[in-house]
């Protein structure tokens, strides 16, 4: 089963809403920040989690998902600190 990388961020404005849908999320993958989630999804997983979504969203609330390139390069804010602090910045 192929699986690929996903960034899948939302803006969603009623608490209980929001809540489901990190519920949802947490069975696929882990929060980064406080709206985003790096998933792994099999092409039957991302579209049973499309469906799921799509039954918890309402039209005003926004939820992107964006498949990321196999070898994506994660920087973690201590990267970023301790190339700064060496006057070599990366981005």
């Amino acid at each position: 089963m192929f699986s690929r990388n996903y960034l899948i961020i939302y803006d969603i404005h009623a608490n209980k809403t929001r809540r489901k849908v990190v519920k949802l999320l947490e069975m696929y993958g882990v929060r980064v920040q406080y709206s985003s989630f790096e998933c792994y999804f099999s092409h039957a997983s991302k579209k049973k989690v499309k469906g799921e979504l799509s039954k918890i969203i309402d039209n005003d609330d926004s939820v992107r998902m964006y498949r990321m390139p196999e070898k994506t390069e994660r920087i973690n804010n201590d990267d970023i600190i301790n190339s700064y602090n060496k006057k070599t910045v990366f981005f």
